[in-house]
């Protein structure tokens, strides 16, 4: 079987056998799906081993009620929400960069009269 593999990928183009032999170093690191008749294997053998979940009927009610509600009250056209905290970020945002600019204007003036008084 090895050496049927290697024939297949001597007869590949060279930019097919590069991505077949990434691809496969890919899926040894686990970074790179398996094939799919490799997941079909491990469905078959876990759907009959495991037992069929089923949700209570009491889930099912309260399921059934909230859903309702909630289409209720979008029917309605009236949804209370929270107001997104980006006002803060705005003025924090605002505030350092007047600050930066405060700093960069005191420094400007101080350097140009230090200069000034440095030529006279």
């Amino acid at each position: 079987m090895r050496t049927h593999n290697l024939d297949a990928l001597r007869k590949l183009t060279p930019w097919a056998w590069l991505r077949t032999t990434v691809a496969g170093g890919l899926r040894l690191m686990g970074l790179w799906p398996q094939p799919e008749h490799v997941y079909r294997q491990v469905e078959d053998h876990l759907s009959g081993t495991l037992p069929r979940v089923t949700a209570p009927p009491d889930f099912r009610r309260e399921l059934a009620s909230n859903l309702a509600l909630i289409a209720q009250h979008k029917s309605a056209g009236l949804v209370i929400t929270h107001p997104h905290p980006y006002r803060p970020g705005i003025l924090v945002g605002v505030g350092a960069g007047a600050l930066a600019t405060a700093v960069a204007i005191v420094v400007l003036v101080c350097k140009s009269r230090l200069e000034h008084r440095a030529s006279s």
